[in-house]
């Protein structure tokens, strides 16, 4: 029976999408006077795949923070969808983790607003490919030349929807503007027939007290989750990512203190790798007659790093160049982040982007608020537990979990918690025999009992040598001292260094 194996080749690049569209405010908000700060968040819904390419759809949800007619805050939550193709097709398995890149809103009248966000979308995509070995049953007495290729297995997985609450201390009398939920995993593990997911959810709220200042709540969530997948061992790397596909705040009366109510679903999903060694026919001869055989290119896309972590970075601007005074009292900040680049050295992966900080503020004198953006670089690193194979491609994800805003002397300042994870793959090609021809009409011509010296030419090996004149190979190997470990690796020429010709025995 023919040997069969499965190899993957992975679908790289990123891919960039555009939401937006025209929306009328309801009647029962305040209108629109001047627009404070846009949020946006995005996320996937669903996958739709046909021949050539992937559907990519989800749900966008804008929190538009303006100020109305009485110069106060407000804020109206509109939701709208997004869709991008990605080259794949049915052959392909892929999961996909969208970053809003930044989002604009341009005001038509009191209530008629116009939204866009610009997204970039990562798929983690493979295509699986099967290599079948030519049958070798009909040649005879033969010999095979066997060549190492490591190929990688990706098991996506996905856990079941995790409702989760939670309860903050609030200031009395208040108002909800906007909430959001980031989910940073903490740890995610390949076990036998399962990963466990070890997260925590990220929760901020921006209110309005019973005066009308805006304040931010906080809170934070455990959550971890065992997700059954019965092809896992130990042996896998896992890496995980949470979905928080809906988010909302409700404020409660307890025992006489308000307190403000946070409810989430989240979702953990993830990829888990894992590397072996196939051994594909890449050569073979009969010794009795002679044959050709036809190749293939056979592409082995395995994994060298899976890594994945958190940490914070911080940033900063004059107040001169945001156009702002030392009055301006930082209350709120929320950011988004990007990747610019992301290069190995050794076992050293670095990255670094990009933060778009996005603030509202306060100018206690005239009692009004104002946003600001200013935009910081950021740079981290991580260590894998063996250095990256020269052009290996590294596919990084990055996204801001939590940020604090503060007003240091001359300066707007940053602290942002990013999560980061990157993936890193790397490819091996070999030619492998698809196709065998045997010349059973003319057999080779054995002279027995002849000793032949066989000159060397230049780049000659044993393989070479052995199946040019049909010689055994551990037979010319003993003829010619030369060592056994040589037939371990028989087409490499070096182990015939020194040597000017071989001798061939025919038996």
């Amino acid at each position: 029976m023919a040997n069969t194996y499965d190899t993957e080749r992975t679908l790289a690049g990123t891919y960039s999408c555009e939401a937006g569209g025209e929306y009328t405010l309801p009647d029962y908000t305040p209108e629109v006077r001047r627009v404070i700060r846009v949020d946006c968040d995005a996320t996937v819904t669903g996958q739709y795949d046909t021949q050539d390419k992937t559907e990519v759809g989800g749900d966008v949800t804008y929190c538009l923070i303006y100020l109305d007619g009485d110069g106060a805050l407000s804020s109206v939550t509109l939701d709208g969808t997004f869709s991008c193709q990605i080259p794949g097709g049915e052959d392909v398995r892929m999961q996909v983790v969208p970053a809003v890149d930044g989002v604009t809103c341009r005001l038509g009248g009191p209530r008629r607003v116009t939204m866009k966000a610009n997204m970039t979308l990562r798929p983690i995509a493979v295509r699986s490919e099967t290599l079948t070995e030519a049958e070798t049953a009909d040649l005879g007495e033969c010999e095979i030349l066997r060549r190492p290729l490591t190929v990688g297995e990706t098991v996506f997985f996905e856990g079941e929807e995790n409702d989760l609450t939670d309860s903050v201390k609030a200031e009395p009398d208040s108002r909800l503007l906007s909430v959001c939920g980031r989910v940073l995993v903490r740890e995610a593990k390949a076990e036998v027939g399962a990963v466990r997911v070890r997260a925590d959810l990220w929760m901020t709220a921006l209110c309005a007290d019973g005066s009308g200042t805006p304040y931010t709540v906080r809170g934070k969530i455990p959550v971890e989750e065992t997700i059954s997948e019965e092809r896992l061992t130990p042996a896998f790397s896992a890496m995980a990512f949470g979905r928080c596909s809906a988010c909302s705040a409700s404020f409660a009366n307890e025992e006489g203190s308000d307190r403000l109510v946070f409810d989430a679903r989240v979702t953990l999903f993830g990829v888990a790798v894992n590397n072996e060694v196939v051994t594909p026919m890449c050569d073979v001869y009969a010794l009795e007659y002679p044959i050709s055989v036809s190749r293939a290119p056979v592409t082995g896309r395995y994994y060298p790093a899976c890594l994945q972590g958190n940490c914070t970075v911080d940033g900063s601007m004059p107040l001169a160049e945001l156009g702002l005074t030392e009055e301006a009292v930082p209350l709120d900040g929320r950011g988004q982040a990007s990747v610019t680049s992301c290069t190995a050295d050794g076992a050293e992966v670095t990255m670094e982007g990009e933060i778009r900080m996005f603030c509202l503020l306060g100018v206690p004198g005239d009692e009004s608020y104002a946003g600001a953006t200013f935009r910081f670089p950021w740079k981290a690193r991580m260590t894998a537990k063996e250095p990256l194979p020269a052009g290996a491609q590294v596919m990084p994800q990055v996204q801001v979990v939590g940020c604090h805003v503060r007003s240091d002397g001359q300066k707007l300042s940053a602290d942002a918690e990013l999560q980061l994870s990157c993936l890193a793959t790397a490819t091996n090609e070999i030619e492998a025999v698809d196709g065998i021809t045997a010349d059973t009409e003319h057999p080779f011509a054995l002279r027995r009992g002849e000793i032949v010296a066989a000159y060397l030419e230049g780049g000659d090996s044993l393989w070479s040598v052995g199946k040019r004149y049909h010689v055994p190979l551990g037979g010319l190997a003993d003829a010619n001292s030369v060592p056994r470990e040589a037939l371990e690796t028989p087409d490499l020429a070096q182990h015939l260094d020194g040597l000017s010709h071989l001798m061939l025995e025919y038996d």
